[in-house]
């Protein structure tokens, strides 16, 4: 097993071992109408990559409505997103304090990614060596400027096949699958960003979606910052090319060239 493999694995081991605390409590907090989602108790796939539920009920993962109706993707995940930091503090409150030093793994976490991804893309000759240092110049002005503020916990993976969409009495229940609490920048809007990088790799990345994801972008700016939102965007957008792409072969769909001219485009922050 390799490397990758096997850190995957073991972050799958930790997302099982909170299943216990997490499924109940987002349970309790949906049936008191505080968020909008609600869990039970998954499985990883055999692949290891996303999760199913246990139980088997009718329904469909969000990413499968997509293509039909792309705004109601993003309100849903970002909605998702937001209330994941509510169960985020209640947890915390509840069950235990958090001891870590979240300026010192959150930096760890973002630069040790930000180059093995960027690293990537330098070797496939798409990207210059420079333009990686000017982006990692700026993450380290925005940290000195922001402190530990600037990082805090999220999900790390609302995206489209972690959301699966329950179809019961003509009613639908959001249900957030492979919980977990990772030390991630700008936490408010982390996951909701991650929830846009990943549906462009899954979806036809053409004009049209590219100016769908920019929208989304505008919006978040508006309330967290130019800055900040360009540079986790482009963060994002190297792992997808870096990571997704290049080191595991996934191209996602549609024609892989466009996809890296408007991946190229988010990481240059040319939107």
């Amino acid at each position: 097993m390799d490397k990758a493999n096997l850190q995957n694995k073991k972050i799958n081991q930790g997302i099982d071992e909170l299943q216990a605390t997490l499924v109940p409590l987002v349970q309790e907090m949906f049936r008191s109408g505080e968020i909008c989602f609600t869990s039970d108790f998954y499985q990883a796939t055999e692949s290891g990559h996303n999760w199913i539920l246990k139980e088997k009920i009718p329904g469909n993962f969000l990413v499968e409505s997509y293509e039909k109706n792309p705004e109601r993707y993003f309100q849903i995940s970002q909605k998702i997103a937001q209330d994941y930091q509510k169960v985020i503090r209640r947890y915390f409150e509840k069950y235990e304090q958090s001891t870590e030093d979240l300026l010192e793994s959150g930096k760890r976490k973002l630069f040790g990614n930000f180059f093995k991804w960027s690293g990537l893309i330098v070797e496939a000759g798409l990207l210059q060596h420079e333009e990686v240092l000017i982006l990692a110049e700026e993450f380290e002005k925005l940290i000195a400027k922001k402190g530990a503020d600037f990082f805090g916990y999220t999900h790390g993976n609302v995206i489209g096949d972690h959301v699966f969409v329950a179809n019961q009495n003509e009613q639908e229940t959001f249900y957030l699958l492979g919980m977990r609490f990772t030390p991630s920048p700008v936490p408010d809007c982390y996951d909701f960003l991650r929830s846009l990088d990943w549906i462009f790799l899954k979806s036809f990345s053409d004009e049209k979606n590219f100016q769908a994801i920019v929208g989304n972008l505008k919006k978040c700016s508006a309330e967290f910052g130019q800055a900040e939102i360009s540079l986790i965007f482009a963060l994002r957008a190297i792992g997808i090319l870096g990571w997704d792409m290049l080191q595991r072969g996934d191209w996602g769909v549609g024609d892989k060239d466009e996809k890296i001219k408007y991946l190229l485009k988010f990481i240059r922050r040319e939107w």
